[in-house]
């Protein structure tokens, strides 16, 4: 049937389409907070120059020659703030692309395609988002200096200081978030696939090629299956990770609307647990039992209507996921967002 290209081809099978939709929903506040942050201006450089004649020189330069001029009259502190606001959303777009182009692979079952496109952005682009939430002067000099490829050690210590960072810091695991995106030796990390995705052939020896075979070309139904279910027990966490450290990085930048910022917050939690009370610890390859714990710990709600703190149930989570409303289990009010959450320590 011809559809005049807005027919939108979807292969997925069914038990996968909530962590697909829930993934596309923490892409689409990635989205929103470039839109939003730049309709506000706060990627652009705000400073003050008190001196008539510094600023007539300002007003003409551009380019090269202002980041000369800027550096030759001590204004390096106008540099660093300019750097640190468009490496932001220049990753962070750079960033959407690929998860928004690797979410519509997967949709049609080019998994081979989704896998390779989730390399960079979750290798490299997240990981100076994370460097730059935790250590600004630290990656500014390294920026100016020349960046080369972090050691291991440096991945590590950023990667923690991140996860301690963010607004939500008990319910994520530094070693895990490392490990999916970097140990190869483990077998529950991405590394295995995206190598596979990219070379036909590897010969690392915990994804080595089999004989007479390639990677990934000659994948059936079960391969396909092994495939789906690796990337959707992981790929919401991640996401949600990434977008704990955008807003803790926008934070240190220009201060965002709070009850905006919690609102979504209560969403994306009520939406991670549908997605992980959904999966099958036997066939997740990590403990997500244990994250299921701790996003009880911080979907926790103060009832507008008679002040008592509450979690909810899973059967009204999708309510609050979905539509921004929920139902109070004790007095049996229903209240839309903003909620008041109850930031408990882990």
């Amino acid at each position: 049937m011809f559809c005049g290209g807005k027919c939108e081809i979807n292969k997925l099978p069914k038990e996968y389409q909530f962590a697909h939709d829930l993934s596309f929903f923490l892409h689409d506040i990635l989205v929103q907070i470039i839109k939003s942050g730049e309709e506000a201006e706060i990627f652009a450089s705000r400073f003050k120059i008190d001196s008539p004649k510094d600023l007539e020189t300002f007003s003409v330069l551009s380019g090269d020659e202002l980041w000369v001029w800027l550096e030759e009259n001590n204004y390096q502190y106008v540099l660093d703030d300019l750097v640190l606001r468009q490496a932001t959303v220049a990753l962070l777009s750079d960033f959407c692309h690929f998860i928004y182009e690797a979410l519509k692979c997967s949709k049609k079952m080019k998994l081979t395609v989704a896998f390779a496109l989730l390399r960079k952005p979750l290798k490299d682009n997240l990981f100076y988002l994370e460097w730059l939430l935790v250590n600004k002067p630290d990656f500014l000099k390294t920026f100016k200096d020349g960046l080369s490829e972090p050691t291991t050690d440096v991945r590590r210590d950023v990667i923690k200081l991140a996860v301690d960072s963010i607004a939500t810091p008990g319910l994520y695991g530094s070693d895990l978030i490392y490990d999916f995106r970097y140990k190869k030796s483990a077998n529950f990390g991405f590394e295995g696939n995206w190598n596979k995705a990219n070379h036909l052939i590897t010969t690392f020896r915990d994804f080595k090629t089999e004989a007479q075979n390639f990677n990934f070309v000659f994948s059936g139904e079960e391969e396909r299956e092994t495939q789906l279910r690796f990337l959707y027990t992981r790929l919401p966490y991640l996401l949600n990770y990434v977008v704990e450290v955008m807003e803790s990085l926008l934070e240190n930048i220009e201060k965002t609307d709070p009850v905006y910022i919690e609102s979504m917050r209560l969403r994306r939690l009520a939406g991670l647990t549908i997605w992980a009370q959904s999966l099958d610890p036997i066939h997740c390859g990590w403990d997500i039992e244990k994250f299921s714990e701790k996003l009880k710990e911080y979907l926790k709600i103060e009832c507008p209507k008679c002040s008592q703190v509450y979690s909810p149930d899973l059967k009204f989570m999708g309510i609050l996921y979905e539509g921004g409303k929920m139902r109070c289990p004790l007095c049996g009010s229903v209240s839309r967002l903003p909620l008041k959450s109850v930031r408990l320590t882990p």
